[in-house]
């Protein structure tokens, strides 16, 4: 994951560093336009729609709603959980566009999120918890979650002008992180609820749990939108 992250900002940084180089931005008082676009874009954070609003030539304000279900398996201390990433998120954000071009932009902004990240597994077989091996009906079904708080603030980089008046439709690419306090908890539905060794055990659990996933404290946006302005 880490490769490819490093593999997409350079690929990024190579295009923008072009993007700059391409001709001046137009005169907006040239052109019948209202300096809002309409777009649907695709990424790490799912699928939803976005507006982009013209402030002056190098600022624009944006406003995206995005929606996230994905389900894959991941092995924790041996324990192979079903994952689901269940995220709802809304992102106001600002584009500063430094160079004449118009095209590459330093982004901040703030996202709300909903939802977050579930995990289960019901054990067929003798499983480990933390100091001790448990026969799998002793276990019964293992369920966590990792909710962020709600609010998260972000920063990025990215190429593409929405609002740029002598191009109706437009491609836009961006790449940034926000970053998200998260709570880790975890259940069994297991006969030895409240025994001691048990629920010490599922502690270790958990934290192993938690240590796994700190990785998303820190969650990498990668965008594509396409869009057309009016």
């Amino acid at each position: 994951m880490k490769r490819t992250w490093v593999w997409l900002l350079l690929v990024g940084l190579g295009t923008t560093t072009l993007l700059v180089q391409a001709d001046d931005y137009p005169d907006p008082d040239q052109y019948d336009w209202t300096g809002i676009s309409v777009g649907a874009k695709v990424g790490t954070l799912g699928v939803g729609p976005e507006m982009t609003f013209y402030l002056r030539p190098e600022v624009n304000l944006r406003a995206s709603f995005n929606v996230l279900n994905w389900n894959t398996t991941r092995t924790i201390d041996d324990i192979d959980y079903e994952v689901k990433f269940d995220y709802t998120s809304a992102l106001a954000l600002v584009d500063w566009f430094p160079f004449s071009a118009r095209s590459f932009h330093v982004t901040v902004g703030a996202a709300y999120l909903d939802g977050g990240i579930d995990l289960a597994e019901t054990p067929t077989g003798p499983v480990t918890l933390g100091n001790n091996t448990y026969a799998a009906s002793d276990v019964g079904t293992i369920t966590s979650s990792f909710t962020p708080d709600s609010l998260a603030p972000y920063i990025g980089i990215g190429f593409g002008n929405p609002v740029r008046p002598d191009q109706a439709w437009s491609f836009s690419f961006d790449l940034g992180v926000f970053v998200q306090n998260a709570d880790v908890v975890i259940e069994a539905d297991s006969p030895l609820s409240g025994d001691a060794q048990f629920e010490a055990d599922l502690e270790i659990e958990r934290t192993s749990i938690e240590e796994d996933l700190d990785q998303f404290n820190v969650y990498p946006v990668i965008t594509f939108t396409v869009a057309y302005h009016f």
